[in-house]
């Protein structure tokens, strides 16, 4: 589920909001996507469970964007973050086509036992700022092992460029 359908090139507006919460000093912008974001979810009605939220995990392991929209979430709908994902490999997903993206792997922090205590009880939510071909949602489930409710939250499923 996203917010917003994003085309670069063609919604300039959005692309310009979107590389502007990239950083680490956006929380209150993050808080008010999230709001909106949260809105939409709550008419389709949320789960009576716990929600834990996933964020995609960063590159240098620290608190990106990605987890700030995942505590931003956290905030709007009463869950709980919890970074229990790493990457395997370092390949970046930045411009690369659909064959390459099909190719990262997460895979769970051994220093996380939330996963074990609540896999079938609770609404899993994998957060991302920006879903693609959603190679990183799936790679962020079978880490999970498979959690019987997940779902994958974004602020704008972006579209391939150059026919990809």
């Amino acid at each position: 589920m996203a917010l917003f359908r994003w085309n670069p090139g063609t919604s300039d507006l959005l692309s310009v909001q979107i590389t502007g919460l990239k950083g680490c000093h956006q929380r209150r912008d993050w808080s008010y996507w999230a709001t909106r974001f949260a809105t939409r979810r709550m008419l389709q009605g949320l789960p009576d469970r716990k929600i834990i939220i996933v964020p995609a995990p960063s590159k240098n392991h620290g608190k990106d964007h990605a987890y700030q929209w995942a505590e931003a979430l956290a905030n709007a709908v009463g869950g709980e973050v919890h970074c229990c994902l790493r990457k395997v490999s370092n390949r970046h997903q930045r411009g690369a086509n659909r064959e390459k993206r099909v190719e990262v792997v997460l895979e769970l922090d051994e220093n996380s036992s939330v996963v074990s205590e609540f896999w079938s009880e609770a609404l899993w939510v994998f957060a991302d700022d920006i879903v693609t071909t959603g190679s990183t949602a799936l790679a962020a489930f079978e880490a999970l092992g498979s959690p019987p409710h997940f779902e994958t939250w974004a602020l704008a499923h972006r579209t391939l460029t150059c026919g990809d």
